[in-house]
């Protein structure tokens, strides 16, 4: 209504000669037509291999991905307004979204080389709380503390079930990664034995 309104005193500005005056009025409803469904992009950060559930409470009538490599987007059947990102490979790429009632929406996807789905699913087998492990790609880091040497070897063991054939170096165990050794002082009493 007010673009309709300004576009009309920019029409009857012109025809009352009032050139310079129409020629601005007209740029200022340039400027608003281009600015009026601009917003920033909203910045999504997600891990690779997951979806992401976006609902935007109206009909969705057009969606597009700049990078199919790094997300695609899979509309919920049955549902006008919802639909979900899947992360494919990591990198960053945009989302645009138009709506039945003309909204525009624009997301920046920013997908982590991080697998920390798996890194928490290897986490919880190794089973030992000061030991953590990150993943990303085909590498596993496991770093923390450790009580001794079987329980370090453990850890490094289970890690290496969830590590590819043929890429045993992809495996590493951080420098953060310490053994504290606990000692328990004995007592030897000498015993003499006599032989007969």
């Amino acid at each position: 209504m007010k673009i309709k309104l300004k576009l009309f005193k920019a029409i009857k500005l012109f025809r009352k000669n009032n050139f310079i005056n129409a020629i601005f009025l007209a740029a200022m409803l340039i400027c608003n037509v281009a600015f009026a469904d601009y917003q920033d992009p909203q910045v999504l950060n997600i891990d690779l291999q997951t979806s992401h559930y976006m609902n935007l409470g109206e009909k969705i009538t057009r969606l597009a991905i700049g990078d199919p490599e790094v997300a695609t987007v899979v509309q919920v059947p049955n549902s006008p307004g919802e639909f979900l990102i899947v992360t494919k490979g990591p990198g960053s790429t945009t989302l645009f979204v138009w709506t039945a009632t003309n909204n525009f929406y624009r997301y920046i996807i920013n997908v982590s080389p991080e697998d920390s789905g798996q890194a928490r699913m290897i986490q919880k087998a190794i089973g030992l709380p000061d030991v953590h492990v990150k993943k990303v790609g085909d590498k596993i880091l496991l770093t923390g503390s450790v009580r001794n040497q079987y329980e370090r070897n453990y850890a490094v063991q289970v890690a290496r079930l969830y590590v590819s054939k043929g890429s045993e170096s992809s495996l590493s165990v951080g420098s953060g990664i310490s053994i504290s050794v606990e000692t328990q002082e004995a007592d030897y009493s000498r015993r003499e034995y006599r032989s007969k």
